[in-house]
């Protein structure tokens, strides 16, 4: 038994020590009375250390019978938290792959002035509002953003002689990205589903650009990320 148990007691760094995950339990063990099973609910939120956050309510989850009964729920403010708790060290969504070097200098030729012919891109993506950025659905899976949800998307350019990526292009814009997960016995199985972007503004530039319509623009790249990241995992990857 611990003394002068908290809501806060059981932290485990699981990523890093400067905001833990809280495996505090918000509710006693449940045995059924029908079968061997356990019910276990965990907190299952980040949070600064030294800096809680209040406790998030929701409702416990249900029990679907029959098929896959031995269950592994997480509740969507367990997402939320990290990204939330973790705003002082995060760094951005990064995109980058041979493939989308080719595809900006197609639909982007004004590029070709910074690097030529050859240029290896990097996109980061930072949302200007970090709580509640995930929302998790039986409907449409694990959705990120959305309409109203603005990001500072920026893109870095570097050549061969470069001594480091160089700041070519920076836009704001609202973006939703849609994904889902399966998993088959150890392996875990993530799959890109889609995006959208609406009223993308380039808000910086070293290049002199033409008129594009960069919500496209931004959503074939990302588009174009997405099925690479498929095929490279369509294998799945084993938490064994």
């Amino acid at each position: 038994m611990v003394t002068n148990q908290t809501e806060y007691t059981w932290d485990v760094s699981l990523l890093s020590k400067n905001y833990p995950l809280n495996m505090t339990m918000t509710h006693a063990p449940q045995f059924a009375n029908d079968s061997n099973l356990i019910w276990l609910n965990f907190d299952g939120t980040f949070h600064k250390q030294g800096g809680h956050q209040m406790p998030y309510t929701h409702d416990y989850f249900p029990s679907i019978q029959h098929t896959h009964r031995e269950q592994l729920w997480i509740h969507e403010t367990m997402f939320n938290t990290l990204v939330s708790s973790a705003a002082d060290y995060y760094k951005g969504i990064q995109l980058a792959s041979p493939a989308m070097n080719k595809n900006l200098l197609m639909v982007l030729p004004e590029l070709k002035s910074v690097c030529g012919d050859s240029c290896n891109f990097t996109f980061t993506i930072n949302p200007r509002d970090k709580d509640n950025m995930v929302s998790l659905t039986m409907a449409q899976g694990i959705v990120i953003g959305g309409p109203k949800t603005m990001f500072d998307v920026e893109l870095f350019a570097m050549t061969e002689s470069d001594a480091a990526p160089k700041s070519v292009l920076t836009f704001e814009t609202a973006m939703q990205m849609k994904a889902n997960f399966t998993m088959s016995n150890v392996v875990f199985y993530p799959v890109f589903k889609s995006t959208d972007f609406w009223n993308t503004t380039l808000t910086k530039s070293s290049v002199k650009m033409g008129a594009h319509k960069y919500d496209l623009v931004l959503d074939s790249v990302c588009t174009l990320m997405g099925q690479t990241w498929n095929q490279m995992h369509k294998a799945g990857i084993s938490i064994a």
